[in-house]
Order: C-alpha cells, then structure tokens, then sequence
C-alpha cells in the first residue's frame, strides 16, 4: 500500500510488482519508438543562419540577412516542420532568447548541424540554409607542397578570414549532410554579397554526394544581390513556399524541388535585371541529383 495515498501504486510495489512495472516501461518505450518509424512521410528538420552583424572581421554588415532567415524559419514551419525542429541561429534570436548558443558563430553552427543531422531516419528531410557572406580561401596541401586547395566558405559571425577553422566550408556541410541517413537533403546558400570586402563572387562549387540537393544564390562569375528587405534569392524561395501558385501543385498541394528552383531561377533574373539594368545578371546555381523531392 502507498503510504501517501493508502492503495497500491507503482511508486510502492514489491519486488514482483516493480518487475511488471519495469517491464511495462520497456514496452511502453519500445512502442514509442515503433510509432516514430510508422510516420508515413517522416520528420522534418531545418537549421536557418542568417549573419548580418560582422564587426571585427574584415567583412560589412549586411541589411537584410535575419529577414532571410527569419521569414524561411516562418514558412518552413508552416509547412510541416514543427517548430522545435527549426532552429534558427542569428544575433536577434540569441539576445531575444537569452540563447547564446544561438549566435551564428562557428563553433554554434557546426554544433546544431551535428545535432540536426544524427540519428535521422531514411524517410526524414533536413534542410538547411545560410544567408550572409560568402569567401574564398586557400590552405597549402601541405607544408612542403606548392599545391594550394581553395575552398568556398560561409563566414559566421566573429569569423576571421585567414583562419579556416572560424569559416565554414562548402565541404565541410556536404561532408556533414552526405553522411546523414535521410533520404530528402536540402542546402541553400545566399553568400554572395556584393561589395563585401573579399566576398565570393561565385567561384566553381563542387557538387554535393549523391541523394543531396543545393541551390546557390548566383552563378560562377556573377554577385548576389539584397533589395526591399530580402536577398533576392530567399526572397523567392520563401514565396515559393508560401505555395505559389506556379509552385504548388493545384492537384496534390505539394511543394516539389524541381519547380521551386525553377520558379526562383526565373524570378531573381528577371527582378535582378528588372531592377538594376540589362547589364546585371544573377542565376542561382542549382547542384544534385535532379530528384523531384517534396519539400511541402
């Protein structure tokens, strides 16, 4: 008998009883993970980074890089990410929050995506974005070697150029997402910001592994661009997510890769020329397989 409540309770079992209440709690558990695999379309995971505060870096703050990724967080979250699994790292959001872990530094960034990335399940989808500053690096192969390897980072906040491990390399995030066992991987990057001291203009990007998918916001040669609130890249991704109409499909509602990078690939050349002249030409970069995944 329960001594606070005077009938028998499994706080107050015998050895018997505490072994069918173990028992049951194993069952319960392994139940709960069974109903995780029963998801039919799985889970969906985002990391959003928007860096627009780079004092002490070399690099020019940025206008509108937390409305990027502040209005994608949004969007994404109505559109069957829950909102604990969209994590959001800009400065707004640690101060808001009192979340220092938020910050988009490095060492935060690299953390989230270790923990975005683990322990998904093949029918799960991870996407992940960054909006900020984009830069080129060499390293020398190695110290006897005249051979240098460049690399296409995205600079976080507090970040110093000439030291690779406060950047983020291209790599280094298909490394991290090629291993990840979800079937749906999604990376957009709108790092190319135009009169950014030693910012990306577009170098060559490697392609990412197989079963991955990645837009960029311009292509080899050419400079992003940011106008009226957003980079003109997420501007249109999040509007193509919203369900426009030339995105979303009229028949099943769903929100398919190939026809948002589309829609967006059209959109931005044609605002981009629209708004600064026949001169100024900006094609998001489209890399991966060409699998028609649904992202909405």
């Amino acid at each position: 008998m329960c001594r606070y409540c005077g009938v028998t309770c499994p706080l107050d079992l015998g050895g018997a009883g505490m072994t069918r209440w173990i028992i049951l709690a194993v069952i319960l558990n392994v139940w709960a993970l069974a109903a995780e695999d029963d998801v039919p379309a799985g889970r969906k995971y985002a990391l959003v980074v928007g860096v627009q505060k780079y004092e002490g870096t070399g690099l020019e703050n940025l206008q509108f890089t937390e409305n990027d990724a502040n209005g994608l967080a949004q969007v994404l979250r109505g559109e069957g990410y829950a909102y604990n699994r969209v994590v959001l790292l800009t400065h707004s959001e640690a101060r808001k929050l009192d979340r220092p872990d938020l910050e988009p530094t490095a060492q935060n960034i690299r953390d989230q995506l270790v923990t975005i990335l683990k322990e998904r399940r093949p029918k799960d989808t991870v996407l992940i974005a960054f909006s900020g500053h984009g830069f080129t690096t060499r390293k020398r192969r190695d110290l006897k070697s005249e051979i240098f390897d460049e690399f296409m980072c995205f600079c976080p906040q507090l970040c110093k150029l000439n030291q690779l491990d406060t950047l983020i390399t291209i790599d280094e995030i298909y490394k991290e997402m090629g291993e990840c066992k979800a079937n749906t991987k999604v990376l957009l990057v709108d790092a190319c910001r135009e009169g950014a001291k030693g910012s990306v203009t577009c170098p060559v990007i490697p392609d990412p592994p197989g079963g991955m998918v990645a837009m960029f916001s311009c292509a080899k040669g050419q400079v992003a661009r940011e106008r009226d609130g957003y980079g003109y890249m997420f501007k249109y991704v999040i509007e193509g997510l919203k369900g426009n109409t030339q995105v979303r499909s009229a028949r099943t509602g769903e929100i398919k890769w190939l026809k948002l990078v589309g829609y967006v690939a059209d959109e931005v050349k044609d605002h981009v020329h629209d708004d600064y002249g026949a001169e100024a030409l900006q094609t998001p970069d489209v890399r991966g397989d060409s699998i028609d995944l649904v992202l909405g």
